[in-house]
């Protein structure tokens, strides 16, 4: 027999469910690395690790570090983050697109254990069809094109998730390797959110507690506990030597905003909030729809009473359906979840249900202090949930014989992805014509060819000042700066008084792109305009006097 009939006849062998998860991936693997580098996002926090990494390549600082600050707290999480960035750059090559290499991996690793987590409870054609939402989904897209801590969240909380579940399983060996991939889960999580200090160790705690008056063997128990905590310091090898080195700063750090935290927000209604907000993060992150900050509709309410042509606006106008559709999905859901819970005979899908209920009211918990000023991105935590959600609700359409039924389930799976793949192609759009770059974010490839423009002005100098409005500003300084400083070039913010064109270098104005404000020999701020240039929503202007 040929070897080309040997591989056949062994395809053969292989399940179809297989190759239908291996199209997926692909896919997902495609929406996520077409142009990674043009299209990669290089914020001021991108551009300000590419420094640290590069200091540690160099010499110039340890790899004791601590990890990026959580939001405003400033409090450093572990720094499995820039290791993994330094892993990367050692291997691939320092450069901002190479550090996203970590983030990119567990992304699309995330789509096949997706599949095998919820395997644990759906059927496989149905779990095949809500891993391949995800692969497809906008949200999931977006955050695995570019370095930044919460990234690899879904593939550490899945991980966590699975092996809690195997620890509940039969088979001495499937608990171990629950126990191992638990720990190892928790141990990473804590280092990319801080949302995940909380919920991680909580449910561990209450997992292993109901365990435990379910009268499971003890003695298995606690080596399974045992096992969970050792790689749990494995995977903290890197803080626990920070912490030591710096006399457990971070950790006094953390426990004092904590408490303070929970001390101030005692009355602020930051649960119904958090409730509202959940449910518009859970119709964003399955349909790509509702993307706006506030999320409640007391905060609709009052902006509507201020401005009445609030719902004209682009970004407003389907705003409050949204909002409405979302929250009868997730009240709908979490009904559902406790409907299916309390009439499942099965152990093993009960403890399913049961534990994503358990992950769902800690994070909750765990949010309502920071309500007020998180945003959907926050909510990547909790990104399984409403894909599970929408699984409880196609369940029955599944498990009938009726044709019909099963249409319905797929043309409701279609019209989800059709909505992803929307959003995907109109980013991709905007990327392709230069027009992506806003004050949300910074593309590599865009902010590259500002940085070109800048050095095609400096006329022969290598110090080069930057003003803006303070958005722009904030966004471009440090990114621009990375570019021009690989070139030889100094960017600097302008001084208050001093500056000189012909003496100190050219100063560029980053602003808003609005061609019908400025022109050239237009005035900007105390100069004039003697060049510029549209990149998309930002215009850079080249001032003099």
């Amino acid at each position: 027999m040929s070897l080309a009939k040997i591989i056949l006849e062994k395809a053969k062998k292989i399940p179809a469910h297989f190759w239908i998860l291996a199209g997926i991936i692909l896919i997902g693997i495609f929406l996520r690395t077409w142009h990674f580098q043009d299209w990669l996002i290089f914020n001021p926090d991108q551009a300000r690790d590419i420094g640290i990494v590069s200091d540690v390549l160099k010499g110039k600082s340890s790899w004791i570090i601590t990890g990026p600050e959580a939001g405003n707290t400033r409090v450093g999480l572990g720094p499995w983050f820039y290791h993994l960035e330094i892993l990367a750059a050692k291997i691939f090559g320092n450069a901002p697109d190479k550090l996203a290499y970590p983030d990119l991996f567990f992304s699309i690793l995330t789509i096949p254990l997706f599949y095998i987590f919820l395997k644990k409870y759906f059927p496989k054609n149905l779990s095949l069809a809500l891993a391949a939402l995800y692969a497809v989904s906008y949200f999931a897209v977006k955050y695995s094109r570019f370095a930044w801590n919460p990234n690899s969240i879904p593939f550490f909380v899945l991980l966590f998730l699975l092996g809690m579940l195997m620890m509940a399983e039969n088979g001495r060996k499937r608990k171990y390797w629950g126990a191992v991939m638990a720990g190892i889960g928790i141990g990473v999580g804590i280092q990319l959110h801080v949302l995940l200090f909380f919920v991680l160790p909580t449910v561990a705690f209450l997992a292993l507690f109901y365990l435990f008056i379910a009268r499971h063997p003890l003695v298995p128990l606690a080596k399974m506990a045992g096992l969970m905590i050792i790689f749990f310091l494995l995977a903290n090898i890197g803080q626990i030597a920070y912490e030591s080195k710096h006399n457990f700063g971070s950790i006094k750090k953390f426990v004092k905003v904590s408490l303070k935290t929970a001390k101030d927000d005692e009355s602020s209604g930051g649960f119904s909030k958090n409730i509202f907000f959940q449910a518009q993060a859970n119709f964003y992150v399955l349909t790509s729809l509702g993307e706006v900050k506030s999320g409640d509709f007391e905060t609709v309410y009052n902006a509507f009473r201020r401005d009445p042509y609030f719902f004209y606006a682009p970004e407003n106008k389907f705003y409050l359906a949204y909002l409405a559709i979302g929250s009868i999905f997730t009240l709908a859901g979490y009904i559902l979840l406790v409907y299916f819970w309390r009439r499942e005979r099965e152990e093993s899908k009960k403890n399913f249900l049961g534990l994503v209920g358990i992950y769902s009211f800690v994070t909750i918990a765990a949010m309502t202090p920071i309500v007020t000023e998180a945003e959907l991105r926050y909510y990547i935590v909790l990104f399984f949930l409403p894909y599970i959600f929408l699984g409880l609700m196609l369940k029955p359409f599944w498990q009938v014989e009726k044709k019909w039924k099963i249409a319905f389930a797929l043309l409701i799976c279609a019209s989800v992805a059709a909505l992803n793949l929307r959003s995907d192609a109109a980013e991709a759009k905007e990327h392709l014509s230069q027009k992506a770059n806003s004050t949300k974010n910074a593309y590599f490839g865009e902010t590259g060819e500002m940085a070109k423009y800048m050095m095609e002005k400096a006329g022969g100098s290598k110090v080069m000042y930057l003003q803006g409005s303070s958005n722009y500003f904030t966004r471009y300084y440090k990114p621009l700066g990375y570019f021009l400083k690989k070139e030889g070039y100094r960017l600097n913010r302008l001084p208050e008084e001093g500056w000189n064109p012909e003496s100190n270098g050219p100063l560029f104005d980053v602003v808003r792109t609005n061609v019908a404000r400025y022109r050239i020999g237009s005035q900007i701020r105390e100069n004039k305009v003697k060049d510029m240039k549209v990149f998309g929503d930002v215009t850079l202007i080249l001032a003099g006097r």
